[in-house]
């Protein structure tokens, strides 16, 4: 069950301050950064505060109120946004048809921010935007598929909170190459082993690059300006992030 073996780089870290900068590798997932939000309570490794994590160290995200940033390109403070994320490499998957999973545990305290949004765990395409994410809110844990802007069903809270949930998602990457003619891409997503949502058709964008397509997790808080004040501090915890070419890969120690 641990797939963590990058965290053997952060041991010195760990023992001395507690926490650890962004891995430089995460499993088969390739190089990750973290995204806009550098601030040093915002990512850190610490060992498994639950004693129920599948791995003995995890990873910690935390947002608090004002914690935005921007770039050349992007600004969360100006777009309502705050977030503490990593970001992985730009690639194409086109054609191929891979696994992925991760473990996520949000805390008994954890509030919901409605009518303002979360995703915990993005997909996303350059030039074409999300593709698609798992989202948590009072009503429990579900995928927004916004390529075709549908919604799975909802996982209750009370089987999230506090408790360390398992994503698993297989996906063909395919794009519509003639309008009308159905790909053969696919998504599957379960949920601690129970099917979440199930789709046939193109999961990858034509209007977006189809070569930069990457995964980003941890918090990441929108719509903000929809609330009377600042949104509350949400902490959040990730095991085990992985990808493979078979379900039975992921989760396995390298």
């Amino acid at each position: 069950m641990r797939n963590f073996s990058v965290y053997a780089i952060c041991c010195f870290t760990l023992i001395v301050l507690g926490g650890c900068a962004a891995p430089t590798n995460n499993g088969t997932m390739g190089n990750f950064i973290r995204s806009l939000n550098h601030k040093s309570h915002g990512y850190s490794v610490v060992e498994d505060p639950t004693g129920t994590a599948p791995t003995k160290h995890v990873e910690r995200f935390e947002v608090r109120p004002g914690d935005c940033s921007s770039d050349a390109y992007w600004s969360d403070c100006k777009t309502s946004r705050e977030r503490s994320e990593l970001a992985g490499p730009k690639e194409s998957r086109l054609g191929t048809d891979e696994w992925y999973g991760w473990y996520i545990y949000i805390p008994t305290d954890w509030k919901d921010i409605f009518p303002a949004d979360n995703m915990y765990g993005q997909f996303y395409q350059v030039g074409g935007n999300v593709l698609m994410a798992t989202r948590i809110s009072n009503r429990g844990l579900h995928l927004f598929h916004y390529l075709k802007a549908r919604q799975s069903q909802y996982y209750d809270i009370d089987l999230v909170r506090g408790k360390w949930t398992k994503i698993e998602m297989h996906v063909k990457w395919q794009k519509e190459v003639d309008i009308g003619v159905l790909p053969d891409g696919f998504l599957n997503v379960y949920v601690n082993g129970t099917t979440l949502y199930s789709y046939k058709g193109n999961t990858v964008s034509s209007y977006g690059n189809d070569q930069e397509i990457y995964f980003k997790y941890g918090n990441y808080r929108y719509n903000l300006d929809r609330l009377s004040g600042p949104a509350p501090t949400q902490i959040v915890y990730y095991s085990g992030v992985s990808r493979a070419k078979t379900r039975e890969g992921l989760f396995v120690e390298k």
